[in-house]
């Protein structure tokens, strides 16, 4: 008898301490879960056993039972840590992801009512490419696009007048090929918006460009 309760207790205290170091090392997952559950059962079964032992039954009876009571609660059907890595990492592109939208958004509104309020022009919309660090967080700009149009004049309904590009002639000789005009450009506000863009945000003009197109509706 001393020698079964001298088992009893060696065994009881390893799936304690088993449970402990389980407890540590797994992250704070659904795995972490369905492990306390499992070794909360094991170590109840441990304190029981002297009880069954009693009544004679077999401990392996139990834990057919309790194979039946997991595999019917879903732990039978849990996902490998290769597929809940595989999940995590798809979460963390989602956040990187959506922290990238988020600050380019924040900039874009910046610079659209930074260049409204300074120029007298409507900022159609921003166009930016970011850099990401080994993360996906953004970590600078790297090319900015700046769309804008002429203002409306209040009341009028005409744009403000700028200064018109001539169209230019691509090829030569016989075959003379006319390119579309581009829309009114009051090249002095572009370069003003240039300059702003490329100082602010610390790049080179090369990397910054202000796109006109015409006022709509005109």
């Amino acid at each position: 008898m001393m020698e079964f309760l001298s088992e009893w207790m060696r065994g009881l205290i390893l799936v304690i301490f088993l449970a402990v170091v389980l407890d540590m090392i797994l992250p704070n997952n659904a795995m972490q879960r369905y492990v306390k559950l499992v070794m909360g059962l094991l170590i109840i079964l441990l304190m029981l056993s002297p009880v069954l032992k009693l009544y004679g039954t077999s401990v392996y009876e139990l834990d057919f039972a309790l194979d039946k009571f997991l595999s019917k609660a879903g732990v039978g059907s849990m996902k490998s840590i290769d597929e809940i890595t595989a999940q995590g990492q798809r979460l963390q592109e989602q956040q990187a992801g959506t922290t990238v939208e988020q600050w380019k958004a924040m900039v874009s509104d910046n610079v659209k009512q930074t260049v409204e309020h300074a120029y007298g022009v409507t900022v159609d919309s921003v166009e930016l490419r970011v850099a990401q660090d080994a993360e996906g967080r953004p970590t600078a700009i790297e090319y900015l696009a700046v769309i804008v149009m002429p203002k409306r004049e209040q009341g009028t309904g005409e744009a403000k007048p700028v200064e018109e590009v001539e169209p230019v002639i691509i090829g030569g000789g016989n075959s003379t090929e006319w390119q579309k005009p581009p829309p009114k450009v009051d090249n002095e506000t572009t370069s003003a918006i240039l300059q702003q863009l490329a100082t602010e945000f610390q790049l080179p003009k090369s990397n910054v460009s202000v796109i006109w197109q015409e006022a709509q509706g005109r």
